[in-house]
């Protein structure tokens, strides 16, 4: 039954059963004035009847602000009549009426929020938890990983010695190099893609999916050991520097302490060796992410 039939309802019998009107403010002295009770339900009814969960939050809590009014007027009344036992009982159960209409109004707004096929932009469909740990991720705006990114000997190593003096380009370094870069342009993509479509509106459930999709092709281009991920590239990047110093003519101790002196001057490992609190903040940003996205199915 529409809300507003169960309040016409109500109002009826309780007329019918006291043989006066509900209580009522009066306006100059001289008017009933409107409880405004009666279109604060027509609103509700209308909000449910549109499935949209934003409208019928705003006309959930209008009810509830002219809920708490009327009830003030409905006090005084009791207070007016409080030798009438009958009119006692009758305002307890118009009261009880306006609650249940309240609880049914909660009841619809709780059914829109899991109806995968309401019209809800994605923000409000992964919820503002969801919302709060994509702000904390720190990729696109970490300063070491830019700076390795563009760092200029990222990808060359400079050896003296028995090839002289002259610029080696190691193939490995440049390839890592070059693969993390595509690794740190795919997920930037991700990242601009799915911000770009939060404020989108479509069905919760598709919004949800396109969510779950983000959250799920991130890892594989941030986190892991993979060549083809950020962090997986740029161990291996660490990695083939290390190697690129050992030749058949030094030996070990001799081979680490060039490549040490060497890392010590680079802008590139400066720049790695500030990395790990990264995969860290990203590895606990996707946790984050993907508990929201589940409490929100």
């Amino acid at each position: 039954m529409p809300l507003l039939d169960q309040w016409k309802a109500a109002k009826t019998k309780f007329e019918a059963a006291t043989g006066r009107k509900k209580p009522s403010e009066k306006f100059m002295g001289l008017f009933r004035k409107s409880s405004g009770v009666e279109s604060a339900v027509k609103k509700l009814d209308a909000a449910i009847a549109k499935k949209l969960p934003k409208e019928l939050a705003t006309a959930l809590d209008e009810y509830r602000k002219t809920h708490a009014t009327y009830y003030a007027t409905m006090v005084k009344g009791a207070k007016a009549e409080a030798g009438d036992e009958n009119y006692q009982a009758e305002l307890t159960k118009l009261n009880l009426t306006l609650n249940q209409i309240y609880r049914e109004g909660e009841e619809a707004g709780q059914a829109l929020e899991k109806d995968p096929k309401v019209l809800v932009t994605v923000q409000d469909a992964i919820g503002p938890d969801a919302v709060a740990a994509l702000g904390r991720s720190q990729l696109l705006t970490y300063a070491a990983l830019q700076g390795w990114l563009n760092a200029a000997d990222a990808g060359t190593i400079v050896k003296e010695g028995e090839v002289g003096p002259e610029k080696m380009r190691e193939p490995q370094s440049a390839a890592y190099h070059a693969g993390a870069k595509k690794a740190f342009a795919k997920a930037k993509g991700l990242y601009e893609v799915f911000n770009a479509l939060l404020p989108r509106v479509m069905e919760r459930g598709k919004a949800l999916a396109a969510a779950e999709t983000f959250i799920t092709k991130l890892p594989d281009h941030v986190l892991g050991p993979s060549e083809d991920a950020l962090q997986g590239a740029i161990g291996y990047w660490r990695n083939a520097q290390q190697e690129a110093f050992k030749t058949p003519d030094v030996t070990r101790d001799e081979a680490r302490a060039e490549y040490e002196t060497w890392s010590a001057k680079s802008t590139a490992f400066r720049h790695v060796t500030q990395l790990e609190p990264l995969w860290g903040n990203e590895t606990r940003f996707q946790s984050d992410f993907r508990r929201a996205l589940r409490a929100r199915k």
